[in-house]
């Protein structure tokens, strides 16, 4: 590390410049990276019901559904209507009454099981089904297009409408927390630091590896909301302890250094492998998420780890060549830090220590147990504001039609006789509403020439042919899931090949891999974190105390949202287990190192957790402070609930983590001093 220093003192204005070139392409990568706001779309591809969306997708062009219903419109004005929404290229079909039933007939003439589709009192009710390749923006415009299309007297919902509106929320207010979190960190910084130059080299650094993160996704071609989200507020406030750390250790070297180049030289041997130490830990808990079945978890997992490592980078080339060449201003603007002290309630802490203890182990033995029944939600439409339009349109449709989801089941070509004799199981399960086939719209006896080809082209196509089942229950109905368990029982016992699929069978399946990807994560990341620790300290004892301090800060997070009462999104418990892990660990980690530096310096135990409280209680606090700064902008600001519960968890998380390592954290160093002594190489304590 010392010819990296000494390379950065000769050519600093070089690699300022540099990254200055560097950054160009960045923000072009940037901006021509894609959001993926469609979590079905990161569904496993071996699934059954993955693989029938994609039959359905590209062998009948069957994308999402979106449900317009007209209050006071005439039969040939709905008819018009119909007429001009077909031929919008986003759309590939739309059905109503006059797909089976001549409009002109009275009313009482049409069978009651087609008319109650499309028709009730003054409604009218059409169902657009969008093109396979109508995804994100050609959506979003396909949805505008109809709206205005409709006009008045019109409401719009289904999957797709609330895609776009829950981009539209996102794309507004994801620009509004990033600033406020900007602003949020640099108040912080400006307490931290010691010169009023401080904050803004710090911001600019941890800027350009953000940028750096962020536009080398452009080569992922796209990535998920939540990523595009929270990854750059997220990596601002964890990433900034490693040039905090580089800044302090620097003032410190030029009070014992000849000159500022051999302070800085001295600073980057001194800092570099702690900060490489911590950063590996945090690498570790965010890539364990990328085991997950679900994709989003490699997408978020993977964005989070890189920009780890950027960050990294820049703080051991960038951020040093700043200093250096800022290093008069600095010295020129200084101020002492405003942040509290911890040396009055270090003796206090220790005094007490028994008792805080035992307070942490009453406050997680019932977090423990019920952070493992916490309440799920899995549909877009509970990630979204109550007040959205395109919820309050849904569940109009669903209160004037009791429309709900529908079920398509996929399977080789077969006579009509068999698959009418199948709807007519599928009928008699509670929740369905109509079954529609080729088999409903023709009679078996019918010989195929006399069938309508339009009739043959909707529901056959290369080998495959489709139902499409409607059912008046919604997607996290206990009945919706009932009848999508009913559905594969009768299809699995008349054929060997068929697929089951929809948004609600996709949804359902995510259901049943959650608990597995939330136990797998939690080991993975425990397992590799601990194991860092473990080459680290040369030791067995800490890394299993450090971890499980940490994890008694995850289950009490957890323990929160069960007892508040509120459902969270399947994802959030995942997260939270490996983020806040690999985030809030260095804190453990450092109080734990100074702590052992302590004890070299021949301080009895109690003595060293008293020191070790009053050296490490600043950095700690400013960590967990920004870290919890920044992601309360977002859950102040966002309207997104998903995005708002994670980042409150995450915020949350690191206040939590904070007040274990300093009220639990010394206890256990304490109690299990023989324990670490026997375990740990060259541990002393008296």
């Amino acid at each position: 590390m010392e010819r990296l220093g000494k390379f950065i003192i000769r050519h600093k204005i070089l690699i300022v410049v540099a990254f200055l070139i560097i950054i160009i392409p960045s923000v072009v990568g940037m901006l021509n990276t894609g959001t993926n706001y469609d979590l079905l779309a990161y569904m496993p591809d071996n699934l059954n019901s993955k693989q029938g969306q994609d039959i359905l997708n590209e062998n009948f062009g069957i994308g999402s559904v979106i449900y317009l219903m007209v209050y006071d419109r005439q039969p040939d004005e709905v008819g018009r209507l119909k007429d001009r929404i077909i031929k919008m290229d986003e759309v590939d079909s739309v059905s109503w009454i006059d797909n089976y039933s001549d409009i002109y007939m009275p009313e009482d003439f049409i069978p009651s099981e087609i008319k109650e589709n499309f028709i009730s009192g003054n409604a009218s009710l059409l169902q657009i089904q969008l093109g396979e390749d109508t995804k994100g923006e050609q959506a979003n415009r396909a949805i505008e297009n109809i709206r205005e299309i409709a006009s008045d007297k019109s409401f719009l919902g289904g999957q797709a409408a609330m895609l776009a509106e829950f981009q539209d929320i996102i794309d507004k207010e994801v620009n509004i927390y990033l600033l406020i979190g900007l602003a949020v960190i640099f108040i912080i910084l400006s307490l931290a630091t010691t010169s009023i130059i401080e904050p803004f080299l710090l911001l600019i650094s941890v800027g350009f590896a953000i940028i750096l993160n962020m536009g080398s996704n452009v080569f992922l071609g796209e990535i998920s909301y939540v990523t595009d989200s929270v990854v750059a507020i997220m990596q601002l406030a964890i990433c900034m302890d490693y040039s905090i750390f580089l800044v302090h250790r620097y003032h410190q070297e030029k009070i014992n250094s000849i000159d500022k180049n051999t302070a800085m030289i001295n600073a980057i041997k001194g800092t570099s492998v702690p900060i490489s130490g911590s950063a590996l830990t945090t690498i570790a808990g965010f890539s364990a998420i990328m085991i997950m079945r679900m994709g989003i978890g490699k997408d978020l997992g993977f964005v989070l780890a890189k920009g780890v490592v950027f960050s990294l980078i820049v703080t051991l080339t960038l951020l040093p060549s700043l200093l250096l060449i800022f290093d008069r201003w600095i010295e020129k603007t200084p101020h002492r830090i405003f942040l509290p002290r911890f040396n009055l309630i270090s003796g206090w802490i220790v005094k007490y220590k028994w008792v805080f203890l035992v307070i942490i182990i009453l406050a997680v033995i019932p977090s423990y147990f019920s952070q493992n029944n916490l309440e799920y939600y899995y549909s877009t439409g509970k990630m979204l504001p109550s007040g959205a339009q395109s919820i309050k349109d849904s569940e109009k449709i669903t209160d004037e039609f009791g429309t709900g989801e529908i079920i398509y089941v996929i399977t080789p070509e077969t006579d009509r006789t068999k698959q009418k004799e199948i709807n007519k199981l599928i009928k008699e399960i509670e929740p369905v509403k109509t079954v529609s086939n080729i088999a409903e719209l023709a009679d078996p006896t019918t010989p195929e020439f006399l069938i309508p080809e339009e009739y043959i082209k909707q529901f056959k196509d290369t080998g495959y042919t489709y139902t499409s089942i409607q059912l008046e229950t919604e997607r996290e109905d206990p009945l919706t899931v009932e009848a999508i368990n009913d559905i594969r029982e009768i299809v699995s016992s008349n054929y060997e090949q068929y697929y089951v699929t929809g948004e609600a069978v996709l949804t359902n399946d995510i259901s049943e891999f959650t608990d597995r990807d939330l136990l797998y994560v939690n080991i993975l990341s425990i397992t590799l974190v601990a194991l860092i620790i473990a080459i680290g300290f040369k030791s067995i004892a800490i890394p299993v105390l450090l971890v499980f301090i940490i994890e008694a800060a995850i289950w009490f997070n957890l323990g929160i949202s069960y007892f508040s009462g509120q459902p969270v999104s399947f994802m959030t418990p995942i997260f939270i287990g490996a983020i806040q892990l690999g985030a809030t660990i260095d804190y453990a980690i450092l109080f734990t190192s100074k702590y052992r530096e302590n004890l070299a310096t021949n301080l009895n135990r109690e003595n060293a957790v008293a020191q070790t409280i009053k050296d490490t209680g600043q950095p700690i606090f400013t960590s967990a402070m920004m870290l919890f700064s920044a992601t309360l902008v977002i859950t102040l600001v966002t309207s997104v609930k998903a995005t708002g519960e994670f980042t409150l968890m995450i915020g949350r998380g690191a206040l939590i983590s904070m007040a274990m390592i300093f009220l639990g954290l010394p206890s256990m160093l304490l109690i299990f001093d023989k324990f670490i002594k026997w375990t740990t190489w060259k541990w002393n304590s008296r």
